[in-house]
């Protein structure tokens, strides 16, 4: 157990992860400590995984620190043992014992795996800067065409992208289409699959959903692989 007497002690010896959620001091903690006092202690580790350099990281409670430090108020944290081989390792212990208040998104998944340098992650956060889809539909169309199987290797720090080229296409041609209506996350990665079809014509599907378009949205479907396609016939 390590004890921190007051700020001092723990700023510049103890650090913050770049990817565990945006942390900062918060009022309820606040009042909770200012009635019972730092009652549970802090979760750290040691790891050279982030930048190279043997640091003592935070990997649970960073609200509760903050709050203490801002308070100035004495607290505990408790090193762990744990050791870890790969970036990912490191980044799921932490989310898993992150998740146990609340449940990490898809997006704090990618944006902690690119904030540790896994280049798939960080090209899927440029891609999604253009993009108005979302993480999940936009990792579907790069690497699966299941956003069911896409979820575990997006979370488990697996994911690779493999159809990058044929994605931007997609996406180059999804914002052709917004003139008319825009396409939901649904629909784009319909669009993607047919586009990928040998049947698939620009010329005819843009004129079927200039025509239909505004119908779309009235249809509560799982994929609108088989409306599309019916356009094309």
């Amino acid at each position: 157990m390590i004890y921190f007497p007051n700020q001092e002690a723990f700023v510049g010896k103890v650090f913050f992860l770049p990817f565990n959620r945006d942390a900062s001091a918060k009022k309820i903690l606040a009042e909770k400590m200012k009635k019972h006092g730092f009652t549970q202690a802090i979760m750290l580790i040691k790891t050279d995984l982030i930048d190279g350099v043997m640091r003592i990281y935070v990997a649970d409670g960073q609200h509760r620190a903050l709050t203490a430090i801002s308070m100035n108020l004495a607290f505990r944290g408790e090193l762990l043992p744990n050791t870890f081989d790969t970036r990912e390792a490191l980044v799921m212990f932490v989310a898993d014992h992150n998740n146990s208040q609340k449940p990490w998104s898809v997006t704090d998944y990618v944006k902690s795996f690119a904030s540790v340098g896994l280049i798939e992650y960080i090209n899927l956060i440029d891609i999604k800067k253009k993009s108005i889809f979302t993480f999940l539909t936009l990792a579907t169309m790069l690497g699966s065409t299941n956003s069911r199987s896409i979820s575990d290797p997006l979370k488990n720090g697996k994911f690779k992208i493999c159809r990058k080229k044929e994605t931007l296409k997609t996406l180059e041609y999804a914002n052709e289409l917004m003139k008319y209506k825009p396409l939901t996350n649904r629909m784009v990665i319909s669009l993607h699959r047919v586009m990928s079809m040998s049947i698939f014509s620009k010329k005819k599907f843009t004129k079927a959903y200039e025509n239909y378009a505004s119908q779309l949205a009235k249809l509560h479907l799982d994929t609108f692989d088989d409306t599309f396609i019916s356009w094309l016939k």
